[in-house]
């Protein structure tokens, strides 16, 4: 999922899209989904927003790509 992120992110519109959420915090708010987003009762694992704010970083140069 992360390098699907990195490439979809990587260029153009959507780019600058998640570049200007700035530092705040991305969450997938799916009440069906606990895994990739916060689920119904909103304590879900939350990794497609972490991993949209990894690439965020990345972006930004604030850490390196692994």
């Amino acid at each position: 999922m992360l390098a699907a992120l990195r490439k979809k992110f990587a260029a153009g519109e959507l780019r600058e899209l998640l570049l200007a959420t700035g530092d705040r915090p991305l969450v997938e708010a799916s009440p069906f989904d606990s895994y990739w987003g916060c689920g119904r009762s909103e304590r879900g694992r939350h990794r497609l927003g972490e991993l949209l704010m990894q690439v965020r970083s990345e972006l930004n140069g604030d850490v390196a790509r692994e």
